[in-house]
């Protein structure tokens, strides 16, 4: 599991959408996608010199992180797993706790869910 996303609660692999990246015109297939419903959230505020405030996490949403696994770049960066390609909050599935919405149609296969 990547540090950071240790409380996730499902792991999906490969975007049901065309996606060119990194040189590949299969990226989407490449993609992981790890989420989960955490009990809070932060946003920054105050500009550079600014600190994170802890807000409420927005209702009947989930968050989804995007990772792009690090498969071309093992030699310069071994120690780098995959890097964050986008995250953000999506409503939820309801018949998955804690999975994005319509998450059959989105994703290719759902890899790995923690039990409870």
């Amino acid at each position: 599991m990547i540090p950071g996303l240790i409380l996730t609660r499902h792991v999906f692999r490969g975007l049901e959408r065309p996606l060119f990246c990194d040189g590949s015109m299969q990226g989407d297939g490449d993609k992981l996608v790890y989420t989960r419903k955490p009990a809070f959230d932060f946003e920054w505020t105050g500009g550079p010199e600014g600190h994170p405030t802890r807000r409420e996490v927005p209702a009947g949403k989930v968050f989804a992180v995007i990772i792009s696994p690090n498969k071309k770049h093992r030699d310069p960066f071994p120690e780098v797993a995959g890097w964050i390609h986008h995250w953000n909050w999506v409503d939820e599935d309801s018949g998955l706790a804690e999975a994005p919405i319509h998450w059959v149609d989105r994703y290719t296969e759902k890899l790995w869910t923690r039990r409870e």
